[in-house]
């Protein structure tokens, strides 16, 4: 081989061990990226769960609604609803509107309706 045979060798070489770190480390991204979707998705189905099933109790449902700036820390709208909630806009109405967005947010079920949410079961022990 002469030197400009060598030289290309080397550059195309170099050029392939190149390309290869650069799709290995996209394609790490890309994976890692995906895990991180699914892992705040399912944290936050499992979260505006807790607060639907919880919602009949108060000591229980605001245990979960602190979670709600770290969990749907990128909705806007949540945020602002329960900062309403924080500031002393306690009504029943106000709690819906947060369920209602929670389990948008998390894409629960596209079915289900404010008025789905309204109602719930409680079980009364009898004395």
């Amino acid at each position: 081989m002469t030197d400009p045979e060598v030289v290309a060798a080397l550059l195309g070489a170099g050029v392939g061990v190149a390309g290869s770190l650069v799709v290995g480390i996209a394609t790490w991204a890309l994976a890692e990226l995906s895990t991180n979707k699914r892992e705040l998705r399912a944290s936050r189905v499992a979260l505006a769960r807790e607060i639907i099933r919880n919602r009949g109790d108060q000591r229980l449902v605001a245990a979960s609604l602190n979670e709600i700036p770290v969990v749907f820390s990128d909705d806007a709208e949540l945020l602002r609803l329960y900062r309403q909630f924080l500031d002393g806009v306690r009504t029943d109405d106000a709690l819906l509107d947060i369920v209602v967005r929670v389990s948008k947010v998390a894409k629960i079920n596209a079915n289900v309706t404010a008025s789905d949410l309204k109602r719930f079961l409680s079980v009364e022990a009898k004395g």
